[in-house]
């Protein structure tokens, strides 16, 4: 390699480092991210103090400041988030110099790199408080991103404050709960648009996974209700792309997905036990064999077996109830009649 890398070798492991970041194993992936961070410095792109301008033809192709910026910023984008993703340090370098490149038609470049600052802000060795997290996460699932890669960016941020905030035994709940489960049902569709159209994104086998993670963290009715949508598009990623990520991807998902079934089969049975023990109808069954009375004085004891069709308690929020909200009363004919 000469002292200074061309545009063109720059540009090649820019390529390559999306494309490991699909098919190969995370680790690999990674340290390729990291290699492509050197090859910039190497190249002198990655700073204009660093960069001689008027030798900047030796690179090969021409390299403008739109190019430069637009080249450093993806390589930052991809090297963070394979950082991110698996726990390890990402490359600092000396003196980086990067503007946003200028929006073009047709073109979301922008509109994803403009997530870089958020990105960076969320990195391991700062320190952040709840608020700070939660106001990031809500100004993230506020912006709208049209193009499939750039929502597959939104919700991988969007899914990295979900998770800091869960360390943190932050609760998601009322419109900021429904405004993530927006975005990972973009996010969902997007991978799926990008598959039907036969255009390959490193987040296309990541984002899926880590979106049915946490919808079985949430663990709420709508979380649940997105599990489906989820499962099929990781699997259907898995038949287009049968690499060894997209193959260990679906098989931990279905595995988590079991587990999560299997303990909720738990909990169900614990609440049956309960129920069939302790419900007004076996306590009154129990009674009336050993001491007869007037049936009339239960207006009926199956009242119970008729709850679940009720509509309020369909939908009913135990945490509201707890918290003694005024949100949710009893409709007004059960009151009438008693």
């Amino acid at each position: 390699m000469s002292v200074h890398p061309s545009l063109d070798i720059v540009t090649a492991w820019v390529l390559r480092v999306a494309y490991m970041r699909m098919t190969a194993p995370a680790h690999a992936s990674w340290m390729a991210s990291c290699m492509l961070m050197h090859t910039l410095e190497a190249a002198g792109i990655h700073s204009t103090h660093v960069l001689d301008w008027s030798s900047a033809g030796e690179l090969g192709q021409a390299l403008t400041p739109e190019i430069r910026k637009r080249i450093l910023g993806v390589a930052q984008h991809l090297n963070i988030w394979m950082s991110f993703d698996i726990g390890r340090s990402r490359v600092h370098l000396q003196t980086l110099d990067f503007d946003l490149p200028a929006p073009r038609e047709g073109s979301y470049t922008t509109e994803l790199l403009e997530l870089l600052p958020h990105s960076e802000n969320l990195n391991p060795d700062k320190s952040v408080d709840v608020l700070d997290l939660k106001n990031s996460l809500a100004t993230i699932v506020e912006r709208h991103h049209s193009a499939p890669p750039s929502v597959l960016a939104q919700c991988n941020l969007t899914l990295l404050l979900c998770r800091r905030l869960r360390t943190l035994n932050f609760h998601f709940q009322g419109s900021l709960l429904n405004q993530v489960l927006s975005v990972t049902a973009r996010g969902i569709q997007a991978a799926q648009d990008l598959l039907d159209d036969c255009a390959p994104w490193h987040h296309v086998v990541n984002v899926p996974f880590q979106i049915i993670c946490i919808l079985l963290a949430l663990d709420t009715p709508a979380a649940i209700a997105q599990l489906n949508d989820g499962i099929k598009t990781l699997s259907n990623i898995q038949l287009v792309y049968p690499t060894d990520a997209a193959k260990e991807a679906l098989s931990t998902a279905c595995l988590l997905i079991h587990l999560h079934r299997k303990r909720k089969e738990a909990d169900l049975k614990t609440l049956s036990e309960i129920v069939s023990t302790y419900s007004p109808s076996v306590l009154f069954d129990q009674q009336f064999a050993t001491q007869p009375q007037n049936i009339n004085d239960w207006s009926s004891h199956t009242w119970l077996e008729s709850l679940p069709e009720m509509p309020d308690l369909q939908t009913f929020d135990i945490d509201r109830f707890l918290n003694g909200s005024s949100e949710w009363s009893l409709p007004s004919d059960w009151t009438q009649g008693l």
